[in-house]
């Protein structure tokens, strides 16, 4: 296959990978691959060959986390990447655990990668119909078998007809019977494609049929060993390692591919997280119950439980009725609306991004150059701001209306007109449109909602190495929102009065 008269897709020269701790995976390695090969990748477990995948896939860079790596790459396009510099966005990476958008459908999973994808392939498309037949297209991908997950993975990163296929483990969630059809699915990509494909596996036996070349990442030489194409030979190199293998997909068609614009993503991303943060009945709820408590207790208490209130309501009543009004509106409100939304928004943008990074859904955004902080990042904090902005106009609805309910139970011979026209009355002012201190109020709101997006989000995109990371990250999240939130009230506070 290495025939000198055809020019390599890539060319790895001087190849070097030191993990964080200091341990070397490779060192000075070289790999060339051609157009329209199938290149196994062997090796004990911890040998680093997810690694080197992640590598060409651009997920792992010089300096970033710890990393240390060196050597340079050459490419069809004429291109030379220095590692040592830059990171190596060669090809797309199928990950081991599939890395699906849970809450996208089967459908939506596939379409993100072709409307991203540099160029439309008909042959791509095609090989998406046959990795997808029998799939269930409607529905979040997360109700799929693991087996159906893995071929939607493979399907996604086809229809992103990226330079270089790269799969980690792509047999290792199916069936027998699933393999030798995943085989048959690679050998069609391998002939139509013209794609070369660089495959992990621990389970060799299906896929050596349609292998052109068996490579072995040494980890006592730190480098990439050819293999013969031999069952027998690779069995006995890998039981030198500590690892022998053992013996451990789809066609016709499912519906066509769709190229959506940008803006179509935007909205899809957009709509799901207004929905979690703002319109979903527990995000109702939660507001509602933070009104009906301020309407309750500045009414109930502000008339009934005020010093010598038998005496002096009947003096003051129009005052206290203008001054629940306005302590509503301008700072009870806006405080716990703040308060509210950081203490929930701030976990759950925690928990989905963590969730994200540690299924490695934003890797495989990243694999397949789909902008995941325009996505993520930018319609996140979009939904937090108009979440907000409506909690408050919401929140100040519910405390208005059970103010009245209130005020209406203590003083059931008056006529609500006479309520109406005094708790608004230092508000709504007289030939005057805006109501009175809405700048305060929506500059409260507006760099809360900023403040939520600032904290969370960083601390949801950082690396989650366990679970525990993941919870550290939503409880770090829920403190340092309401700290933060509390802190811009009191300083505007001080500005405003």
């Amino acid at each position: 296959m290495n025939d000198m008269s055809r020019l390599p897709v890539l060319s790895a020269a001087g190849l070097t990978i030191e993990q964080p701790n200091g341990e070397a995976l490779l060192r000075d390695a070289s790999l060339e691959l051609y157009p329209g090969e199938v290149v196994l990748l062997v090796g004990a477990v911890g040998s680093g060959k997810s690694t080197l995948l992640r590598l060409l896939s651009g997920l792992i860079q010089n300096g970033r986390s710890g990393w240390k790596i060196s050597g340079s790459v050459a490419t069809a396009s004429g291109g030379t990447i220095d590692l040592a510099h830059v990171p190596c966005p060669a090809g797309a990476l199928v990950f081991q655990d599939d890395a699906l958008f849970d809450d996208l459908t089967v459908r939506e999973n596939v379409d993100i990668a072709a409307s991203h994808a540099p160029t439309r392939s008909a042959v791509a498309e095609t090989l998406v119909g046959a990795l997808t037949r029998g799939i269930p297209t409607e529905g979040v991908v997360s109700a799929r078998s693991g087996g159906q997950r893995q071929l939607v993975a493979i399907a996604r990163t086809v229809v992103a007809d990226p330079p270089l296929l790269l799969f980690d483990e792509p047999n290792s969630g199916l069936d027998a019977g699933r393999v030798v059809r995943l085989a048959g699915i690679l050998e069609v990509i391998k002939r139509e494609a013209r794609r070369p494909l660089l495959i992990t596996a621990h389970h060799v036996e299906h896929l050596l049929p349609i292998a052109d070349r068996v490579v072995f990442l040494d980890q006592s030489t730190h480098s990439l060993v050819p293999l013969e194409k031999d069952a027998a030979a690779i069995d006995a190199r890998l039981r030198e390692s500590g690892l022998a293998y053992s013996a451990g997909a789809p066609a016709a068609a499912a519906p066509g591919v769709m190229r959506r614009a940008p803006a179509f993503w935007q909205w899809r991303f957009f709509r799901e997280y207004m929905w979690t943060l703002c319109f979903s009945p527990e995000a109702l709820l939660y507001m509602a119950l933070g009104g009906l408590l301020i309407g309750f207790v500045t009414t109930w208490f502000a008339l009934r439980h005020f010093p010598l209130s038998s005496y002096l309501t009947p003096l003051f009543h129009q005052e206290l009725l203008a001054s629940i009004g306005v302590v509503q509106f301008r700072i009870l409100i806006p405080l716990m609306t703040a308060v509210l939304l950081a203490s929930r928004s701030g976990a759950i943008i925690a928990a989905d991004l963590g969730h994200r990074v540690y299924s490695h859904q934003v890797d495989a955004m990243r694999s397949l150059r789909i902008p995941h902080r325009l996505y993520l990042g930018a319609n996140i904090v979009a939904a937090a701001l108009l979440a907000s902005l409506f909690s408050v106009v919401f929140m100040f609805a519910i405390s208005s209306w059970v103010s009245l309910m209130t005020w209406t139970r203590i003083f059931p011979s008056e006529s609500s007109s006479f309520w109406r026209d005094n708790f608004f009355r230092a508000i709504l002012r007289f030939n005057d449109p805006v109501p009175a201190g809405l700048g305060w109020v929506l500059a409260k709101t507006t760099l809360a909602a900023l403040a939520v997006g600032a904290v969370s989000i960083p601390l949801g995109l950082a690396r989650k190495a366990s679970v525990l990371d993941l919870n550290r990250a939503i409880a770090l999240a829920v403190v340092a929102t309401v700290a933060l939130v509390l802190t811009i009230h009191t300083a505007i506070a001080f500005l405003e009065f």
